[in-house]
């Protein structure tokens, strides 16, 4: 890590290191993750996703009935860069990830009170 940022110096690297070993170890267990459930990114899944960021984005502002043309047309803007097509391809794994999980998981619905709520969080 310090070779890597060595003009930043080792007081940088003393303050990330933690943070950066949690995003590493993340990381790679998304990676086994994805792996274990098999789950691959498709031209069509970074598309979706495009169109879907690009819906965000118009609905932040109030427009929320925005016309499929308009979505696609500023959906290919945003795949011209490399670097919003590695962040749509993450989003994308991502969502799939959790829908496999989510699928995996079985819940066990229990009513609480307030007071027993509050002490799962002390």
């Amino acid at each position: 890590m310090l070779a890597n940022n060595i003009e930043k110096g080792e007081a940088f690297v003393s303050e990330n290191y933690d943070k950066s070993i949690e995003e590493l170890t993340w990381h790679l267990v998304k990676e086994q993750l994805v792996k274990a459930n098999d789950i691959k990114v498709e031209q069509a899944d970074i598309n979706n996703m495009a169109k879907e960021v690009t819906r965000v984005q118009f609905a932040q502002y109030g427009m929320m009935n925005v016309p499929e043309d308009i979505l696609e047309n500023y959906a290919k803007e945003m795949l011209k860069k490399k670097e919003s097509v590695e962040n749509l391809v993450n989003r994308a794994v991502e969502s799939k990830l959790s829908a496999a999980l989510k699928a995996k998981a079985t819940l066990n619905e229990k009513k609480i009170s307030m007071e027993e709520f509050n002490k799962m969080f002390e």
